[in-house]
């Protein structure tokens, strides 16, 4: 007769340690594999409030919002990072065509929220992939980013002046310590900043109103003598990006063909500023090869007068 061999305790106690180690390598070998998965393969739209959403919208227009396949939080300050994105629409569909405007197909801004720092760079484009990455870009110091992402729709619909209408999708980003970082005021208006060896001159009207078009125009000069030979940066003469303080509200405006303007060394601008509020503009030229930006806190734009129509994309 066969006869039952008792295992001993230290036998057993070995079989239990084999087993529990043995469901610890499968977990970790599942949670490794699952690691790999591109998180972007979960359905997502983008909603009515320009966020991204699961649930899918109906909405009788396109919106588009950015997904970032790069952290936004936790960003160390001073260090290059390499940020990539896609742009998607309101049915979780990847936007692929773009049009070229002022050369590029994606023109990328960012700012802190006090908008004391300022940065206006241009990704790479995968057109297999319908994504962007925007190389070494450095946040210097502490604190919370917004990065707008600036372009234009193959087939975008025309607005007034018959051009497509230009698309402006933000993502906010947190760079450094909470604790390390005090956000700044803005500084006070002023017609005249420097940069280098130059100096600018703010020519505007007395009022600044929301819903109207208004001429702001630069005057630029180069230790003291009046700059007649800017040459064009981006398709244009020179570029402003305003925003308002708080919202930051986004306005990119591009500067007026007006050749008898720059010969006597003044860059004009036609702004909309569809709210009130205190704005900072930054002004961007290029000349002898070197691109020069300049900002100016401007004084607060009053309330539009009763009636007055709201505009659109702040000079595109």
């Amino acid at each position: 007769m066969a006869t039952k061999q008792a295992m001993s305790p230290l036998k057993g106690k070995s079989a239990v340690l084999a087993g529990i180690a043995l469901v610890v390598v499968v977990a970790v070998a599942a949670a490794w594999f699952a690691r790999d998965k591109p998180t972007a393969a979960a359905k997502v739209f983008c909603g009515p409030d320009g966020r991204l959403t699961s649930i899918e919208p109906h909405q009788s227009h396109r919106s588009y919002c950015v997904r970032a396949f790069t952290p936004v939080t936790g960003l160390k300050a001073g260090a290059p990072v390499t940020f990539i994105f896609d742009v998607i629409d309101d049915r979780g569909a990847t936007l692929r065509q773009f049009a070229t405007v002022h050369d590029r197909m994606m023109h990328v801004i960012v700012v802190r929220h006090d908008l004391t720092q300022f940065q206006h760079v241009h990704p790479t484009y995968v057109a297999a992939s319908g994504r962007f990455t925007v190389h070494d870009l450095v946040l210097q110091t502490s604190g919370p980013y917004r990065l707008f992402a600036d372009f234009t729709p193959v087939g975008a619909m025309a607005g007034p002046d018959g051009q497509p209408l230009g698309v402006t999708v933000p993502v906010d980003l947190e760079v450094g310590d909470h604790a390390a970082y005090r956000l700044e005021s803005l500084p006070a208006p002023s017609d005249t900043a420097t940069v280098g060896d130059f100096e600018v001159t703010l020519l505007r009207p007395d009022t600044l109103r929301a819903g109207e078009m208004l001429p702001i125009t630069f005057t630029i000069r180069r230790r003291g003598e009046v700059v007649t030979d800017l040459e064009p940066y981006l398709g244009a003469n020179g570029h402003a990006v305003t925003l308002r303080e708080g919202d930051l509200a986004f306005i990119h405006s591009h500067a007026l063909e007006d050749r008898a303007a720059l010969q006597s060394g003044k860059l004009p601008f036609m702004v909309h500023f569809s709210e009130p509020g205190r704005y900072r503009m930054f002004v961007q030229f290029q000349h002898r090869g070197a691109i020069q930006t300049v900002a100016f806190t401007l004084p607060s734009v009053a309330p539009a007068l009763e009636g007055a129509m709201s505009g659109g994309h702040g000079g595109h």
